[in-house]
C-alpha cells in the first residue's frame, strides 16, 4: 500500500491532467485489486483525498466531487471506516468549487457538509 500511495502522491503533485488521470486509474486499480482479495493494496480516504486534492489544485472540481461521491458510496455499501469521508475530503471539494469561481456549487457543498454533520463535523 505504501508504494501505491507514494505513486498516487507523485502523480497528484505533478499538477497535470494527464498525471491525475493516471492517478485516478491507479486508484481504481487499487480498489479492484482489494475487492478481488488483495488486502495489502486497500485504498482509503487518504488515497482518495490525495487524488481529489490534485484535481482541486488544477481547478477540476467536478472530478474532485466525483471521487468524493465514489468514496461516500463505498462507505455506504461496506460500512468500512477506511472509506468514510472525513471533513478534509469535503473541504477539498468545497475549496475546489470556490477556486473554480462557482460559489453556488460551493454553497451546495457547504450545505452537504452541514447535512452530514452526524458523520462529519464542519469546521471553520
Amino acid at each position: 500500500h505504501i508504494s501505491f500511495s507514494t505513486v498516487l502522491c507523485a502523480y497528484s503533485k505533478q499538477e497535470t491532467l494527464d498525471a491525475l488521470a493516471k492517478a485516478e486509474v491507479l486508484l481504481q486499480q487499487m480498489l479492484e485489486l482489494y475487492q478481488s482479495g488483495m488486502e495489502s493494496v486497500k485504498p482509503n480516504v487518504v488515497s482518495f483525498s490525495t487524488v481529489m486534492n490534485g484535481f482541486a489544485t488544477l481547478g477540476e472540481p467536478e472530478s474532485a466531487e466525483r471521487l468524493l461521491r465514489e468514496l461516500e458510496s463505498l462507505y455506504h455499501e461496506t460500512g468500512d471506516p477506511d472509506f468514510e469521508p472525513d471533513i478534509a475530503a469535503y473541504n477539498i471539494v468545497l475549496l475546489a468549487w470556490s477556486k473554480a469561481n462557482q460559489p453556488d456549487r460551493a454553497t451546495i457543498m457547504l450545505q452537504d457538509i452541514m447535512e452530514r454533520s452526524s458523520l462529519v463535523k464542519p469546521n471553520s
